[in-house]
């Protein structure tokens, strides 16, 4: 079931300009990027500016914040909540946002193997 969202932005400086869409799915490849953290398809025209805007479903809780706009500006992509509370938090606790580490270290070999130059540290592998 899509879910009814409104984004309220300040695109370029001007009044605050409150768009209406849905949450039409959820992509973790944005325009040929692969991201860890899912995020939200929202069917919402937005104008150039207006990232870092919330979106907000109808009973007025923030469901994400507005990251990037489609080239026709028909639609947009949102962080979840949660994912941008999480990059807060960081910034508080950490003075920077801290990300997940899977338990190597890969670094620039001296000499290609197979085309490619990433070595896995022998000391984390």
């Amino acid at each position: 079931m899509a879910t009814p969202v409104v984004a309220v932005g300040y695109p370029l400086d001007l009044p605050e300009t409150p768009n209406f869409g849905m949450i039409a799915g959820f992509r973790s490849e944005i325009l040929g990027r692969y991201f860890s953290t899912t995020h939200l398809r929202v069917n919402l025209p937005t104008q150039r500016g207006e990232a870092g805007g919330a979106a907000f479903e109808y009973e007025g809780e923030v469901v994400g914040i507005v990251v990037s706009s489609l080239e026709n500006n028909s639609a947009c992509y949102a962080v979840p909540i949660e994912a941008a509370e999480k990059i807060r938090s960081d910034f508080v606790r950490f003075g920077e946002a801290r990300h997940g580490w899977v338990g190597i270290n890969v670094s620039e070999a001296a000499q290609p193997v197979e085309g490619s130059r990433a070595e896995m540290d022998p000391d984390h592998g």
